[in-house]
């Protein structure tokens, strides 16, 4: 048994809103404030299409973002793609 997700409660079968709901779960959206899981601070905008108010803003969900390489590092990419560019 599921029920709408607007939260009046009703039984939809297996449905998440029902006819004429999305309008009272966009305003809900609309109302919830949120910040960006990355850290950096910003507000998250809720996806009104979708229904829902994502954890990330887009693009700072990615597992480098306020990190850098060591020299080292880059030095290994480097002769990697050296390597294969001569083939």
């Amino acid at each position: 048994m599921s029920f709408c997700e607007c939260g009046c409660g009703k039984e939809t079968n297996g449905r998440r809103l029902l006819n004429g709901h999305l309008k009272f779960l966009v305003e809900k959206l609309k109302l919830v404030k949120k910040l960006c899981a990355c850290g950096c601070g910003n507000e998250v905008k809720p996806n009104l299409k979708k229904g829902i108010v994502p954890d990330f803003i887009h693009g700072h969900n990615k597992p480098m973002l306020n990190k850098h390489h060591s020299e080292e590092t880059k030095n290994k990419i480097s002769r990697r793609e050296k390597e294969l560019f001569n083939r």
